[in-house]
């Protein structure tokens, strides 16, 4: 239990982190692919909301993003969708790159309806972009790969036990 509570609060820091690296941009088809293969119902809908608000909080806290209403509107689509990504990646846990590849086609599908009723802004899907984004939710799903199996060595596991 302990391993998957430090996975979880990995995968919301790193999110985080790449977020203010990125200019508000977080590996959001990733977080929700690693929590729902790794990680129990709760704590995977606590861990994809946490990478969220941290994203909100860098974005308005630190990078001074507007306080419109189209801008929380876009938060709470970004929120809807990544939880829509968790319960969607939870039937291919089998597979977690299965499960990040259909993540980030439903995270993606689901921005771009919203684009439309939202601002119709389509400058956000251009194949260059939706390339960088994906190339963005795979490193860090490796990177959260990564850092599970990590915390499941030996050394890792001594610390844990000792916390």
């Amino acid at each position: 239990m302990k391993q998957n509570t430090a996975l979880a609060l990995l995968v919301v820091g790193i999110s985080t982190l790449l977020s203010l690296a990125l200019a508000c941009v977080a590996p959001f088809a990733a977080v929700a692919a690693i929590a729902a293969a790794q990680m129990r119902w709760p704590l995977a809908i606590g861990t994809v909301m946490a990478a969220w608000a941290g994203n909100q909080l860098v974005g308005y806290g630190l990078l001074n993003y507007p306080q419109t209403s189209s801008s929380y509107m876009w938060g709470a689509v970004i929120a809807l969708a990544s939880l829509v990504c968790l319960f969607v990646s939870k039937a291919f846990t089998s597979s977690g790159w299965l499960a990040l590849v259909t993540s980030y086609l439903v995270f993606e599908g689901a921005m771009l309806a919203a684009a439309w009723p939202l601002e119709p802004d389509y400058n956000a899907f251009t194949a260059t972009v939706l390339a960088q984004v994906a190339a963005l939710n795979l490193m860090a799903y490796t990177l959260f790969a990564f850092a599970n199996a990590g915390l499941g060595h030996p050394i890792a596991q001594r610390i844990l036990v000792r916390t």
